[in-house]
């Protein structure tokens, strides 16, 4: 994302193989279930792992795992145009305005370093919708916002044995 930092829009950031995955959460089982790079079949089941929270020691350290923001983009969108707007009304605009080219200041809409600056860094406001995350073969930890060492894990979930002999049944 650095290389791009300043000439991509964050929302429309084309991904390398392995760098993206969708995840979707069911609420009624809390299951977790990925489709890697925009694959449109299930690559991965997840089962929560309980208790992670309040153990003591550190997440055990996964290889190949990768670091990165796990966000409801839906949501997280609509929070982040909210406080923009917000700005803009106050007439705190940072360097980019939605809908007038003359405030633009030739920067293209919401790039990875106005992201970072405006959204994922700003300690003066809290988005709900979006967690640091550890994504690996086998688990998905999820952590505050804040926890910029990905230390102490809000909520993790691995790999489901079960679900995926089910997966593999009907491949």
């Amino acid at each position: 994302m650095d290389e791009l930092a300043d000439s991509q829009a964050f929302f429309g950031l084309e991904y390398r193989p392995g760098e993206k995955s969708e995840v979707w959460h069911c609420k009624e089982c809390d299951r977790l279930i990925i489709f890697d790079d925009d694959r449109i079949y299930v690559t991965r089941y997840m089962r929560r792992a309980f208790g992670v929270r309040h153990s003591l020691g550190l997440m055990p350290t996964v290889a190949f795992s990768t670091r990165g923001v796990l966000y409801s983009e839906e949501l997280f969108f609509d929070e982040v145009d909210e406080y923009l707007t917000e700005k803009t009304y106050r007439g705190e605009a940072p360097e980019y305005e939605f809908f007038d080219a003359e405030y633009a200041c030739s920067n293209l809409f919401l790039t990875p370093r106005i992201m970072r600056r405006e959204v994922f860094d700003n300690p003066s406001k809290s988005f709900g919708d979006w967690y640091r995350a550890e994504l690996s073969k086998t688990s998905n930890a999820l952590f505050d916002q804040n926890d910029v060492a990905c230390a102490r894990p809000l909520k993790q979930w691995l790999v489901s044995p079960e679900d995926m002999s089910t997966l593999a049944r009907h491949d």
